[in-house]
């Protein structure tokens, strides 16, 4: 089992921006160091100040929100600062951004990473970001599909046909191309029926986030189902899967807690170590380093 860390603070945590810079840098070059596959980043626009009297069950009371910096940025950051770790989104939202720009974005970010992009994906799921961002919330699932086949278009056709504004259609040249070919692996983001529906039908793999191995195993057979009933290669899925681990959890409980998807026959884990201390955080990242040595 691969595993990965997530940069991205879930939370905002009492840092300046400087040390915000420092923190992505100083995790992302331990990680290398110490053997873990991927750099994973979050995506967040904007979001309400009274996040949490809007969305109780996902953000508690008097938390600060999500004070994330922008998701490419981020990655394009941490490719120029490492040499062989691979680089996820964990995910990116598709529908608020233009297809074209962002196939090319994707595209040039394998290139300059020497084809170590995982392009994670997701539908969104806050109303009131959307209503920022000026998308229809109720459309961000075709958003995100035609995102998904455009961007596939791009990276494997030398030219594409687009609909311009007086209904005609004009043929455009895309490029770079990735060097991961035909494009870099596509992880679908999601626990809902609809996000296992899109996995079967457009993703090279599938990312959950559910730290109950009980569920994931549901949701994991669930899936499986499909592929069983149709021609798709179910072992050619990559089974991602994110979850958290705290400080204050002992060495014992966190390894127990790796062993309980390893053993299962996860491809991936992706683990969110980030704490308000920065050295706990190194700390967390030295754990798993060492779990990967015993096991790998």
């Amino acid at each position: 089992m691969k595993i990965g860390i997530s940069v991205s603070s879930g939370f905002n945590v009492p840092f300046s921006n400087i040390d915000e810079v420092d923190r992505i840098e100083s995790m992302s070059k331990l990680a290398e160091d110490v053997g873990i596959d991927a750099i994973w980043v979050a995506d967040r626009t904007v979001y309400p100040e009274n996040l949490s009297q809007l969305h109780p069950d996902r953000f508690p009371l008097n938390s600060d929100g999500q004070q994330l910096f922008e998701a490419h940025t981020v990655l394009s950051y941490v490719a120029g600062i490492t040499k062989k770790i691979k680089l996820g989104f964990s995910v990116l939202v598709l529908p608020f951004r233009n297809p074209l720009l962002n196939a090319k974005r994707i595209s040039t970010l394998d290139v300059l990473s020497r084809g170590r992009l995982i392009f994670g994906v997701g539908v969104g799921w806050m109303l009131e970001e959307f209503q920022a961002m000026q998308v229809e919330y109720i459309e961000r699932g075709q958003l995100l599909d035609k995102n998904i086949d455009i961007f596939k278009t791009f990276c494997t056709s030398g030219s594409m046909f687009i609909e311009m504004p007086d209904g005609n259609e004009m043929k455009f040249v895309c490029y770079p191309k990735p060097i991961q070919q035909p494009y870099p692996p596509i992880l679908i983001g999601g626990n809902t029926d609809r996000a296992l529906n899109r996995v079967f039908k457009r993703g090279d793999g599938w990312l959950a986030n559910i730290s109950s191995l009980e569920e994931f195993t549901k949701r994991y057979e669930q899936l499986k189902s499909m592929f069983d009933r149709s021609e798709r290669d179910f072992n050619s899925l990559e089974i991602s899967n994110c979850i958290s681990i705290k400080s204050i959890q002992s060495k014992k409980e966190v390894y127990e807690k790796f062993d309980l998807f390893r053993d299962f026959g996860l491809d991936h884990l992706v683990v969110g170590v980030n704490e308000n201390d920065i050295n706990l955080t190194l700390e967390s990242i030295d754990l798993i380093g060492e779990y990967l040595s015993r096991n790998n």
